[in-house]
């Protein structure tokens, strides 16, 4: 008897997965994806697309059509709850989907929106969908402010700067609590810090955001006025997890073994930005880092479901940066050593144009 395999999720390590099928790879059992969005949307290229380096279809994968090629069914929907003893899914949309095996990617969506009563006037760029909002000039013109300063927030502020340069736009660009950047030393980050304020970005460090009051930004020591607010906080995990009783970490995020199997339930895998594998709980999530985990996620269900045979997740000993700091320019930091140029933003874009034609 056939498999069942139902894929929750389109992040990166899925979409390889589906890319692997499309490419003629074989998977003997009757695949199905969940996903809410007919879209993935490559984070990596926005910096670009804010820029206007990229038109808006140049950053996305249609994930229908990728299915549809790699013979994989399409559902509409966001999973409920799981029930791991029955080996069922309930999705919103009241389908009740069963499976001998089933993998988790499922993208993060920004946390700390709550308190806010109207987000009408925030760009979340965590989704496809979002990100289809932003016009010519929506987002970068008048006074920015980008709420969250990790690595992709630094590169915002970067962009928008950059493209107000361009386009004689005299408006601000402020950046709020830069000092979170994940997976850079000390000394790499003091650099990257040197070079936001040479741009003529503004640092705001250690405020606390308590509440936004239309176009005001209430933090614990003064107001902010924007006419533009990105929100690029630190992203919240799935609730499906825990309320599902499946195994968490702290922060909520699925936790596997670096076979990508969780180990109570070794017909559940996971991998992507909601999933955490127990030996590397710090692990950076790169292009790289998820197109391993992509061809071990593959590897693997494929294994469980034949022969038993699986590998084993092991992520590089070094990190290597890349940042685009605006006007086809990139940092690239590989331990304590870092380099800039426009060539090297050329290569990546080259990589990225490729990347992104190859689903297509």
């Amino acid at each position: 008897m056939t498999n069942k395999l139902v894929l929750i999720g389109g992040g990166f390590a899925h979409l390889y997965f589906l890319k692997r099928l499309k490419e003629g790879a074989t998977m003997d059992s009757d695949v199905t994806l969940l996903v809410p969005d007919n879209t993935y949307f490559n984070r990596d290229m926005l910096p670009g697309l804010v820029e206007g380096y990229y038109e808006l279809d140049q950053v996305g994968v249609n994930l229908v059509t990728l299915a549809s090629d790699a013979g994989v069914t399409v559902v509409k929907g966001k999973p409920l709850s799981i029930d791991a003893k029955q080996k069922k899914v309930l999705t919103d949309e009241g389908e009740i989907l069963s499976f001998d095996v089933i993998s988790f990617d499922m993208e993060s969506a920004s946390k700390d929106l709550l308190f806010i009563e109207d987000t009408s006037r925030i760009i979340c760029p965590d989704h496809y969908k979002e990100i289809q909002t932003i016009s010519d000039q929506k987002g970068k013109t008048g006074r920015v402010v980008i709420v969250g300063g990790g690595i992709a927030g630094v590169e915002l502020s970067f962009s928008i700067k950059a493209w107000k340069t361009k386009n004689q736009d005299s408006g601000g660009v402020i950046i709020m609590n830069p000092s979170s950047l994940h997976n850079m030393n000390q000394a790499n980050q003091s650099r990257l810090k040197r070079m936001v304020d040479k741009a003529g970005i503004h640092r705001v460090e250690d405020e606390k955001v308590e509440r936004v009051e239309e176009n005001k930004i209430i933090t614990q020591s003064s107001n902010l006025t924007f006419d533009s607010l990105w929100w690029m906080t630190d992203s919240k995990s799935p609730d499906l997890y825990k309320s599902s009783k499946l195994p968490t970490d702290e922060k909520g995020h699925l936790l596997v073994e670096d076979t990508l199997q969780v180990k109570q339930f070794p017909f559940i895998f996971g991998a992507g930005e909601s999933v955490t594998v127990r030996n590397f709980p710090e692990m950076t999530l790169n292009k790289a880092i998820l197109m391993k985990q992509g061809n071990v996620l593959f590897d693997n269900i494929k294994g469980f479901m034949q022969n038993g045979e699986g590998y084993r997740l092991t992520p590089p000993k070094r990190h290597l940066s890349m940042l685009s700091i605006g006007d086809k320019k990139l940092l690239l930091c590989f331990g304590s050593n870092c380099i800039t140029g426009h060539l090297l933003w050329r290569m990546k874009d080259h990589a990225d144009r490729k990347f992104m034609s190859s689903f297509n």
